[in-house]
């Protein structure tokens, strides 16, 4: 039986693996997609983007951009990539920077 790249990778991780898999608690989901929401924000207004620039450039809709923005719209992961890509944005230094921002801000300072 044939062994894929992946199993081998997961069977055989080295230590920086472990600590990137290790958990680090739980993660609340409404907050995470806020901060991720105003991170895109922030950032699509740093690199004076427009949301027609942005959506050429990601394949997300204007409407559906906008929505995203103003947190009425919950973020997927599909669209959380097409925007990264759209952004030129590293999708896991996002991720990270999202965490690191939650778990520098108790519950009750959002």
């Amino acid at each position: 039986m044939k062994t894929t790249r992946l199993k081998r990778t997961l069977r055989t991780r080295t230590a920086a693996q472990e600590k990137l898999l290790r958990w680090s608690g739980p993660v609340d989901e409404a907050r995470l997609n806020r901060t991720l929401l105003r991170l895109m924000r922030a950032v699509r207004d740093r690199q004076h983007l427009s949301l027609h620039a942005l959506e050429a450039r990601s394949g997300i809709k204007r409407p559906q951009l906008r929505k995203l923005e103003q947190e009425l719209m919950q973020l997927t992961l599909f669209t959380l990539v097409r925007w990264c890509n759209g952004l030129r944005l590293d999708i896991v230094g996002l991720l990270q920077l999202a965490l690191l921002v939650l778990r520098q801000r108790p519950l009750y300072q959002q």
